[in-house]
C-alpha cells in the first residue's frame, strides 16, 4: 500500500510522540522550497546560457523595435519601459523564489506584471478592430491582474502547508 509524503510524516510524527520523543523534521525554508518547487539544484540560482540567449534575444528585439520605431515618441517610450520592466520583473523574480511572504521583492513582482498586463492591453486594445474586441481585451487584462493579486496576496499563507503528497507508485 503506498502512502504519500504527507501521511508518512503524520504517522512518523505520532509514533514518535506515542513513545515520548520529538520527530525533528528538515527546516523548510521559503528559499530551499522554492528551489525544490522549481526543480533548481543550484542554489545560487546563477544565470544559465539558455537565460542568457533569452536576455540577449530580448535585448536585440527591443533595439530593434526602437529602431523601426523612429520618428514615434509613443512606440519608443512604451518599448523601452516595456524592456525595462522586464528586466526589473525577471530581476524581481529571482528575488522573489528566495524571499519570505510578504516581502518587498513579492509585491513588487505583482506590481511590475500588473504594470506589464496594462501596457500591453493598452496596445492591443488600440489594435483591435471593435470596441467590443477591445473590452474584451481590458477584461482578460482585469482577470490577470485579479488572478495575479489572489496568487500573489491570497494564497502566501499556503507557502508553508504541508509538503505535497508524493504520487509516484
Amino acid at each position: 500500500m503506498t502512502h504519500s509524503l504527507h501521511s508518512r510524516v503524520e504517522t512518523q510524527t505520532q509514533e514518535a510522540s506515542a513513545k515520548g520523543q520529538s520527530l525533528a523534521l528538515p527546516q523548510r525554508t521559503p528559499a530551499r522550497s522554492a528551489l525544490v518547487m522549481a526543480g533548481n539544484r543550484n542554489p545560487d540560482l546563477a544565470p544559465t546560457w539558455a537565460t542568457r540567449a533569452g536576455f540577449g534575444f530580448l535585448t536585440f528585439n527591443s533595439a530593434l523595435a526602437i529602431y523601426k520605431a523612429r520618428g514615434d515618441a509613443v512606440s519608443i517610450v512604451f518599448v523601452s519601459g516595456s524592456y525595462l520592466a522586464l528586466l526589473l520583473l525577471f530581476r524581481c523574480l529571482r528575488d522573489y523564489e528566495q524571499a519570505r511572504p510578504g516581502s518587498p521583492a513579492r509585491r513588487a513582482a505583482w506590481l511590475l506584471t500588473t504594470l506589464l498586463t496594462m501596457a500591453f492591453a493598452w496596445k492591443v486594445a488600440a489594435a483591435m478592430p471593435s470596441a467590443v474586441a477591445a473590452a474584451v481585451v481590458w477584461a482578460l487584462a482585469v482577470a490577470t491582474i485579479a488572478g495575479g493579486f489572489f496568487v500573489f496576496r491570497c494564497l502566501r499563507d499556503y507557502e508553508q502547508a504541508a509538503p505535497v503528497p508524493n504520487t509516484r507508485r
